[in-house]
């Protein structure tokens, strides 16, 4: 426990409590809560809360809050609540982020208030709720919003405009509902 912050250079494992941060130079295993931010090198698993900010270069597996944002350089797995936004390469589990949930492959729940995204050839494998899905890859699911956008589509798009780019002339731009080919 650290009024300031705790922090190890290694791997750390237990409960800890930062009243700014905790960081870690490897993994962090167990339970934190962190007023503004948790980081660490390596993984992040077990249940973690911090203010501002959860990050961790390697991956994150458990669940996850934050009023800021939650984002890995690896894969999130589980849950993760996040104020702002959720975002890493892969995402596998429940994401919910105020304004948006991103990253190239996204398994499972997705929820946001503003956009739901998938980068350039990734997928998104299961249910996309927001304003906005984009989806620059694969959808293969359901996918709620205002405006659905996908390049391929195996599932429903559900919405006031839906786009499947490459679906059949006179599907590709639908109102209401549109399918995969």
């Amino acid at each position: 426990m650290g009024g300031i912050g705790a922090g190890v250079g290694g791997d750390f494992e237990g409960v800890a409590i930062g009243g700014v941060g905790l960081g870690s130079g490897g993994d962090l295993r167990g339970v934190s809560v962190a007023g503004i931010g948790t980081g660490a090198g390596g993984r992040i698993s077990g249940v973690h809360v911090a203010g501002a900010g959860i990050a961790s270069g390697g991956g994150l597996t458990g669940i996850f809050a934050s009023a800021g944002g939650v984002g890995s350089g690896g894969t999130v797995k589980w849950v993760a609540l996040a104020g702002l936004g959720v975002g890493a390469p892969r995402i596998e589990g429940v994401a919910v982020g105020g304004l948006g949930v991103g990253g190239r492959d996204l398994n499972g729940l997705m929820l946001a208030g503003a956009t739901v995204r998938v980068v350039e050839d990734g997928m998104l494998r299961g249910v996309g709720v927001s304003a906005v899905n984009y989806i620059q890859g694969t959808q293969r699911g359901l996918t709620v919003g205002i405006v659905n956008y996908t390049r391929r589509l195996s599932g429903v798009q559900l919405g006031l405009i839906n786009i499947v780019r490459e679906n059949p002339a006179g599907r590709v731009v639908l109102p209401v509902v549109n399918w995969g080919k």
